[in-house]
This record gives C-alpha cells, structure tokens and sequence, in this order.
C-alpha cells in the first residue's frame, strides 16, 4: 500500500526489489513523477464514471484544463472527444452536479437533436419544431431560445435562415454543403448554342439506324442535353425515361463524346447497364471510393455530425480519389435513380465534375427519396433554374401494367 509514496519520496529505495538495479530504480521515480498530474486525473475522471479509455482521451485533450472543463461545462466532451456524443456527456454532466436547466446542456441538447434529424433526413428544422423536440429530450420547457440559438450561431455550430414559413435552423455544416452544391451547379450550367435545324436532323439519323421513335418530348430532351451543361429529365414509370437515355447516349457517342453511366445503388446500376449496353456503375465507384490513410477529419464520430475540410465526403475512414484535384475524365455524365441521391453524396459528385461537361440527371420525384439528408432532384427541379423535361405520355406497351397505370391515377 506504501508503493505510490515510495515511488514519488524515496524511488531510490526501489532498488530494494530483487532485479532493479538503482539507475533504474531513478528512472522510474522520474517517470512516475512525469506521470503524476495525469495519475490524478484519472482517478478524479474514474470517481464520474468514466472508462480508462475514454479518460486518457480526455487528458490528452485537455491537460490540466481536465478539471475546469468537467466541472464546468462537460457538454464540451461531445464536440471535442470522438465517441463521445451528447448523451454520455449528459450522463457525465448529472454526476458531476450540473443543472438540468444549466445554459450549457440546454445549447448541447439542441445541437444534438438537429444532428439527429440530420438521420431523418432534414438539413435544417423549423425552429419551433426544434424547440419542441430538444424541450422533450431535456425535459425541460426551454425560455429565451433566441439567447441559445444566437450562441450557436455565434460559435458558427449552426446558421439561423428567416424564410416566409418562419426560423429555419441549420447545422453549419449541411447549410454550407447545401450552399456549395448549389453554386456548383450554377457553374456548370453552361449554355451552348445549337440551332434546331441540326439537332433534329441529327436525332433523324438516329432513329433510321437504330429502329428508335422518339416522341416530341424525348426529342426536346436530347437537344436540350445537348445544349445545357445541366439537364434533368423526369417522368413516372413507363413514360420513356430509358428510350431517351438509351437516345442522348447514341446522339453523344455519334460525336465522339466520353460518356460515364451511373446510379446510387448496384441494382440501379446494373439495370441501367441493361437497359442500355454500356456500362453503368454505382456513384460510388464511378467516384473511386478508397480507404483513408487516416480517418478524414469530416468523418462521422460519435453523435457528431461530419465537418470534413471542404465538406468533404468521408464515413469510417473512407473518401472518394475523385474531387476538383482529380476530376472524372468524362464530356458526359448520365446518372439515373436521381431521387435517391442525398446532399453528400452530390455534394461529392460535383466536386468531380468540370465546367464544360455534361450533367444529365434522369429520375422521379415520386419515386424513393434519399435515406440521407436532403431532397436534391426535387429541390433542383422546383428552383426553376435548370432545364427540366418532364416526360408524360405512358407507352402503349407500358400501358398495359397496372401497377404503372395506378402510379399516375395515384399521383
């Protein structure tokens, strides 16, 4: 029981234990010295509950500031510990003595239930939606918000947006995402002129040496892609999406143009590579996802919300090669199932995207949207910014499935 006292008042005494000789006997009293702030704080951590691991995290975080943090403000542990999320902290906070009304819960408790709605797949809440969902984890009635909510925008954790429906609210992180991904688009959005003439004697040539009809829709649809450096086309089921795809790829091809196929998910993409004879991958893989050497800063940690340099894309320790350093080598770009494509990850796609190529994005808004956050086919389509074809007429052969006839009586 005397060990410690020996180790810090006599270490030489040490060399008493048969095998330590007195050099090393002096070597580990100054160790033990070295060690004996961070020795004391463990113990103080350990009498809170909290794991060695997780302890030594804290200590190399902190240092001697360990104590000040926990005693004061241990909601502070969720932002700057990875793995620890707002409800340990919470935990944490209750032992040590805090308030359930503390100023420093109510603030971490409302970051945190916008960073659980992002799992919902919202990029910002109303704010009275907000405060009752944060009032019912805390369990407390929250007053004066505008304090809490101008504190955390102070600290640039969230951007308050006054729009007619009211205060939106937003992680910083998704609001700057959501900023960013609308800026590339306007970017690429370049127009070139074609007269009409050329473009239908064009589409002519393909309809006689492939067998195609095209309607007068999907032929607006291949010369509007032909012309605009973003384009959606949109239908429900049977309306002719695949045809014209399958149209815009010969129409390109024709002109010597690289064009890359790509889907959210592997089924997607292998339908897609029947339906039209070229290869089509997933999103993912067209953007060459590969493990990091290390765990991208932005990577999802914990309760915390990803704040990767550039918002960039990284989950576990994974990022795509592909970005503005290592664009897609591609005139052409053609991604179907657009609706199930969240914030992030066209987010990620644009910045492998150069101006002077070709985005072509092909879905149905009615049909899934995104797990992830974020409504990215709709929102474009509703902004009025971009040219949108919406294909409408079912085909004959397509007309004779009830289940695509009951989806258009449905919508």
């Amino acid at each position: 029981a005397d060990t410690f006292r020996i180790m810090e008042e006599e270490p030489e005494r040490l060399s008493e234990v048969k095998g330590i000789s007195e050099k090393m006997a002096m070597a580990i009293g100054e160790q033990v010295e070295a060690k004996k702030e961070m020795r004391q704080a463990m113990m103080f951590l350990q009498d809170y509950g909290i794991s060695m691991n997780l302890a030594v995290k804290i200590y190399q975080e902190y240092g001697q500031r360990t104590y000040s943090v926990l005693k004061e403000n241990p909601y502070r542990l969720a932002d700057d510990i990875p793995g620890v999320g707002f409800k340990m902290a919470d935990e944490i906070a209750q032992r040590v003595g805090i308030f359930t009304d503390s100023d420093f819960r109510i603030r971490s408790g409302i970051f945190y239930t916008l960073l659980q709605s992002v799992g919902e797949g919202h990029i910002y809440l109303k704010q009275e939606t907000l405060l009752y969902r944060a009032g019912g984890l805390l369990g407390v009635q929250i007053e004066h918000v505008e304090k809490y909510l101008m504190d955390l925008a102070m600290e640039k954790k969230i951007v308050l947006k006054n729009e007619a429906d009211g205060v939106r609210v937003y992680a910083s992180h998704y609001y700057y995402m959501e900023l960013n991904t609308a800026r590339m688009l306007h970017d690429l959005n370049v127009r070139e002129e074609i007269a009409d003439v050329v473009l239908l004697h064009r589409l002519h040539e393909i309809e006689q040496n492939t067998g195609m009809v095209l309607d007068e829709m999907q032929k607006k649809a291949v010369m509007e892609a032909a012309r605009h450096g973003i384009m959606v086309l949109t239908g429900g089921p049977g309306t002719g999406k695949t045809t014209t795809i399958n149209a815009m790829i010969h129409f390109f091809e024709n002109e010597g143009m690289d064009i890359f196929l790509a889907a959210p998910t592997g089924r997607a993409a292998k339908r897609m590579t029947e339906t039209t004879g070229y290869e089509a991958r997933t999103i993912h893989r067209m953007l060459e996802l590969v493990p990091s050497g290390i765990p991208d800063s932005g990577s999802m940690s914990g309760n915390n919300a990803p704040s990767g340099k550039n918002g960039s894309f990284s989950s576990g320790g994974m990022h795509f090669d592909r970005n503005e350093e290592n664009p897609l080598d591609a005139d052409v770009i053609i991604i179907d199932e657009m609706s199930m494509v969240d914030i992030s990850l066209m987010h990620s796609l644009l910045r492998a995207v150069n101006v002077g190529t070709r985005l072509i994005l092909v879905g149905d808004v009615d049909q899934l949207p995104s797990v992830g956050p974020g409504n990215v086919l709709r929102d474009i389509i509703e902004s009025g910014c971009f040219n949108v074809v919406k294909l409408t007429h079912i085909f004959r052969q397509a007309a004779q499935s009830d289940i695509i006839v009951n989806a258009h009586k449905i919508n």
